[in-house]
């Protein structure tokens, strides 16, 4: 049953790893130490878009600015990845290796902006 478990993580991990390009929803956020409540998360309408192209992956953070009002997106440049095959992780790391995109088993990510600013949620495959 173990070796089942650890298999089918792997096709996971391998999925995430080939997906065209993946939609993901911030669910949880928290600002130079300050949670968000889940009517603020919804109100901000942060997101991102990851095209998971091994030879130039892009990723695009997206929120609802207020002085607009639309939602703006901005590009950010990744610098490298790195796997971590031990906890099924890929991080995608950029601002000069100060922050990171960790994609995790299952499309569930992590985005550590600062020491003190993390994004959480969960990404879906979608077609380009």
């Amino acid at each position: 049953m173990k070796k089942l478990i650890t298999f089918l993580a792997g096709c996971t991990m391998a999925l995430a790893a080939s997906a065209d390009m993946l939609e993901c929803t911030v669910t949880d956020k928290t600002e130079n130490g300050r949670e968000y409540t889940k009517q603020q998360v919804a109100a901000g309408k942060y997101s991102y878009k990851l095209d998971n192209d091994d030879q130039k992956p892009k990723l695009t953070r997206c929120a609802y600015s207020a002085k607009v009002k639309k939602v703006v997106c901005s590009n950010i440049r990744i610098e490298r990845i790195g796997t971590e095959p031990d906890d099924q992780l890929k991080r995608f790391y950029y601002n000069r290796a100060q922050s990171n995109f960790h994609l995790k088993q299952g499309y569930a990510f992590k985005d550590n902006m600062t020491d003190k600013s993390f994004n959480f949620g969960v990404c879906e495959a979608v077609k380009k």
